[in-house]
């Protein structure tokens, strides 16, 4: 006879949030995992976030610093061709 026709047997019912009948939690392996691979996400996303901040900001000085650089140049240029002879 099977466990749940005999007389005051027992089974482990789930209910979710409006009380209708729901499959059972996952096991603690599988939060584990969970919670490994998001704090590894949540890492990973933070890392490429400041990279790509700090590949801003260097882009722009980058560009200040060749726009300087071009306009040092136009005043140095003059003189030093004059020098060399082109």
């Amino acid at each position: 006879m099977r466990a749940w026709l005999h007389r005051e047997a027992s089974a482990a019912v789930w209910l979710d949030a409006r009380g209708t009948v729901a499959t059972p939690p996952e096991g603690r392996d599988f939060a584990a995992t969970a919670g490994v691979a998001v704090a590894f996400a949540t890492g990973l996303g933070g890392v490429v976030t400041v990279y790509g901040v700090w590949r801003a900001i260097d882009g722009g000085i980058d560009r200040h610093r060749l726009a300087q650089w071009y306009r040092e140049w136009g005043h140095v240029e003059p003189g030093w061709v004059a020098r060399c002879g082109r």
